[in-house]
């Protein structure tokens, strides 16, 4: 992790691939539901990981929400639980930025009306940058799908050998 984190240099950033599991214990903020709490645990880790391996974590994280197997279609207010979890289990380590990296078609199927107001990394291989960063908001809303609400930061546009991302 510190060779990978020394290679970014100044445009470090860090990642967390989320998968939904719970636990019984966590922390007062989650009220002693289990998604909530492992949520925050797991975010907790993740931080603890990098800091153990001299990552500099007063940077940007994001959370990856991708259709896993792990999610619950079923009940969506157990996912947002979890994902808030991890927004709270990184800010409490002090985290300023933490942000959400998903797709427009995929976030409400798995979240449904949940929006927190954190950066959003889209998804969305139209391969026009511009456009996303544009209309990702408005595309979503017309598939009557939401997204979190802090701004799209950077949209991931194309794929290749390599992903395209571009700072909005």
């Amino acid at each position: 992790m510190a060779s990978e984190a020394a290679w970014a240099g100044g445009g470090l950033n860090l990642y967390i691939y989320l998968t939904l599991d719970s636990q019984s214990s966590g922390p007062a903020i989650c009220n002693g539901d289990p998604s909530c709490n492992a949520g925050y645990n797991d975010a907790q880790f993740a931080f603890q990981q990098a800091h153990s391996a001299g990552v500099n974590t007063a940077v940007t994280w994001w959370l990856d929400i991708e259709n896993d197997p792990s999610w619950s279609t079923s009940n969506k207010p157990e996912n947002a639980s979890f994902v808030q979890g991890s927004i709270d289990g990184l800010k409490d380590e002090g985290v300023n930025n933490v942000g959400i990296y998903t797709s427009p078609l995929t976030w409400s199927g798995l979240m449904g009306t949940y929006q927190p107001q954190v950066p959003l990394w889209l998804a969305w291989y139209t391969g026009n940058p511009q456009q996303n960063c544009a209309t990702g908001y408005s595309y979503a809303a017309s598939q009557g799908d939401n997204l979190p609400s802090g701004g799209i930061w950077i949209t991931q546009y194309g794929s290749g050998p390599f992903d395209e991302d571009y700072a909005c």
